[in-house]
């Protein structure tokens, strides 16, 4: 249900906003753990070079690795097979060697505990430095997005060599997340060993490890959730409460450690109010669609049923609108509608046309009658009316129902009508 629904995004993040660092501060940090020759400022400008960033990304040491550019065009790095590397090879397709080399980077930084990467200006053009962190961001789902990612430009200068450098920041990256990560990994990997070898199919892979997501793991209520830059998969895997990227970090996971490939989608921000959401795109038998285990968890929590009316959907059916820019022209469309209405009892194209004597309607009313818990109607004409409306129009269809029933607004095109009244259990 997502009237008032509107998943936070939290700390600032639809693009990535930008740090302001001085090139001075940057050059002392360097300087520090730098060998003053010809020699060490040549094999810089061709090398990225690690290290560690304070949380607030305001100060940084360049003490970690310093790695040839080339020796990173090939890196894999240690969690190949939890991603789908959908991001990456666009970002091959289109940008070529320095933007894979640039994404490459990260990987390594996110393997070896680096909060800091510095790399020279030269390796990919500055408009789409943005974009490649936010490709890798939305591809590994031991990143967070939901977090302050710091990109600034700036100069080491020394024995009058100027060298051009691009700064990252990943303050989620420190050694003490990737501890918390590592034992959410292998949660994952516990609940994916017991899913039930009846399981075969990649829709019943995905439909089990998202009922069990919806079933375990609640969004939280905490406004300051992200202030505190969380543990996003450890807190949805082990401590069952996170916001929407520790819910699609941890669904982008299981899929993929099953063989179903899956990987993060968002929106861009629309007001101070409206921060955002993520959510997943999975395959499902070469086609694929979108699934929102977030939203689906909110409505489990006021109904105590998994209705699946966010899984497996084209775009137009889920609703989260359009995708942010910086994956707009690489993310699947979502076209494909085949199973928009599979947890679907009841659809009506136009509330005009809508009435209790539809013969489905109909059916509908007696499934209530004769003891089905709920019934699900979509309505695309929901979104347009407002939910006042459709809920008097709603009412009119089951005023001749036997039992007492109750109409819950889900989501923008959907009502799920139940048996009883069930206002008690609703927030």
């Amino acid at each position: 249900m997502r009237a008032g629904n509107r998943i936070r995004k939290g700390v600032w993040i639809a693009g990535l906003f930008i740090l302001l660092l001085a090139a001075a501060c940057a050059a002392v940090y360097y300087c520090g753990s730098m060998i003053a020759d010809a020699h060490t400022i040549s094999r810089l400008n061709g090398s990225v070079q690690f290290g560690h960033s304070s949380p607030d990304m305001e100060s940084f040491e360049a003490d970690g690795d310093l790695i040839a550019l080339s020796d990173l065009l090939n890196y894999t790095g240690s969690y190949a097979n939890l991603s789908s590397h959908y991001y990456k090879k666009a970002l091959n397709r289109s940008e070529g060697q320095g933007g894979m080399m640039v994404y490459n980077a990260i990987l390594y930084a996110l393997d070896h505990g680096f909060s800091f990467i510095s790399v020279p200006a030269d390796t990919c053009p500055s408009e789409i430095l943005s974009k490649i962190v936010y490709y890798a961001v939305f591809d590994q789902p031991m990143m967070e997005e939901n977090t302050v990612l710091g990109l600034t430009g700036g100069a080491l200068t020394y024995q009058e060599k100027t060298l051009q450098r691009y700064y990252i920041f990943l303050p989620t990256n420190d050694t003490e997340h990737l501890d918390y990560k590592k034992q959410a990994l292998e949660k994952a990997r516990e609940i994916v060993g017991n899913m039930p070898a009846s399981n075969g199919t990649e829709l019943e892979k995905a439909r089990y490890l998202y009922n069990w997501l919806v079933e375990n793991v609640r969004y939280t209520e905490d406004q300051n959730y992200n202030e505190s830059k969380p543990h996003y998969l450890y807190d949805a895997l082990l401590r069952g409460e996170t916001n929407c990227d520790g819910f699609s970090n941890a669904f982008t996971l299981l899929l993929n450690l099953c063989g179903v490939e899956c990987f993060n989608v968002g929106n861009d921000v629309q007001s101070e109010e409206d921060v955002g959401h993520t959510w997943n795109v999975m395959k499902i038998g070469g086609v694929y669609f979108q699934a929102d285990p977030t939203a689906e968890s909110s409505l489990y929590k006021a109904t105590g049923e998994n209705l699946y009316l966010y899984f497996c959907l084209s775009a137009g059916a889920l609703g989260n609108g359009e995708y942010e820019e910086l994956i707009r022209d690489v993310a699947p469309v979502c076209s494909d509608t085949r199973h928009d209405l599979d947890a679907v009892d009841v659809f009506v194209e136009g509330l005009e046309r809508a009435n209790k004597d539809l013969p489905e309607m109909r059916a509908a009313i007696e499934r209530l009658e004769e003891g089905a818990s709920h019934i699900i109607i979509r309505c695309d004409a929901f979104a347009d009316a407002g939910w006042e409306n459709s809920l008097k129009a709603a009412e009119a269809w089951f005023s001749d129902c036997k039992v007492v029933v109750t109409l819950v607004r889900a989501g923008q095109q959907y009502c799920v009508v139940f048996r009883g009244d069930v206002t008690g259990r609703l927030p």
